[in-house]
């Protein structure tokens, strides 16, 4: 099975295997938490968000570790 290549970082990072995978909403809150970090981090402003920015936040993302 092909995971979204975020939703497998937060699997990753939180220790999570196949077969003992995390629920939906635990993901949404912890993907929403590191959008706001990457934010404050990055000094994001803008109410919108480019290609650019996705691909600055998955970058940022793989480097996290919780």
């Amino acid at each position: 099975m092909s995971y979204q290549h975020r939703y497998a970082q937060f699997a990753r990072v939180r220790g999570f295997t196949e077969g003992n995978e995390p629920l939906m909403h635990e993901f949404i809150t912890w993907v929403k938490a590191k959008w706001a970090m990457w934010r404050i981090a990055t000094g994001h402003q803008r109410a919108y968000l480019t290609r650019e920015d996705h691909a600055a936040f998955d970058a940022w993302l793989e480097k996290e570790t919780t």
